[in-house]
């Protein structure tokens, strides 16, 4: 299993019709900055681990309704970031990160619907947060033409449950749906992640894969 450890300080697509974009994104940030608001800010050291477990698009789906190719099958491309500073903002907007951030996790070929198995973390370290958003990017990649999107996703941590004293103690959730962002939701992504803490010595370590 590959573990991407991500500094907190290093955090700095096929667009619907405006007015659809402009409504889900109201609706979707709306719910998000619920949830957020409900909870006073946290500080402290902390790690999110979030293990994005697989991809299901049956039907080979882009998000405009599209087949990802007309003779074979999607060639899906998932990318990834752990969003603290703007968790409600709407995909793509000038408040949320650029997509280049992202960190790839996974690609495969000539496939719709398929298992993932990475793990994306990011160490939170004595900076005030209300949110914690695992921002999940995923498309079909045109070796010629410009990539195609096969949906946004947004993962929540549920910040009502406490984190954990320790790695040794934390336990991952079960595995559920992230929120799909698009309006045409043709695709789905699963999830489960653990939110714990730990020692300030041994937060903001560097990337790093193992």
């Amino acid at each position: 299993m590959t573990i991407l450890y991500l500094r907190s300080s290093s955090i700095a697509a096929t667009p619907l019709p405006q007015d659809s974009k402009s409504l889900l994104g109201s609706l979707i940030g709306g719910i998000v900055e619920s949830l957020t608001s409900q909870h006073d800010s946290m500080k402290g050291n902390f790690r999110v681990e979030a293990f994005i477990a697989r991809l299901e698009n049956p039907d080979g789906k882009l998000t405009s309704g599209s087949s990802c190719d007309t003779v074979n099958r999607c060639d899906p491309v998932v990318s990834a970031l752990v969003d603290i500073e703007k968790p409600s903002a709407d995909f793509g907007s000038p408040a949320s990160a650029d997509f280049k951030s992202y960190t790839k996790l996974f690609e495969a070929h000539n496939t719709d619907s398929t298992p993932i198995g990475k793990t994306i973390a990011r160490d939170i370290c004595g900076k005030s947060f209300k949110g914690i958003s695992v921002r999940v990017h995923v498309v079909d990649h045109d070796r010629v033409m410009k990539d195609d999107l096969i949906g946004n996703f947004r993962c929540l941590v549920d910040l009502s449950q406490k984190p954990v004293e320790s790695m040794e103690l934390a336990e991952w959730t079960p595995e559920s749906p992230c929120e799909p962002v698009e309006s045409k939701r043709t695709a789905q992504l699963f999830w489960r992640y653990r939110f714990f803490k730990i020692g300030k010595e041994n937060c903001g370590g560097a990337v790093k894969a193992s």
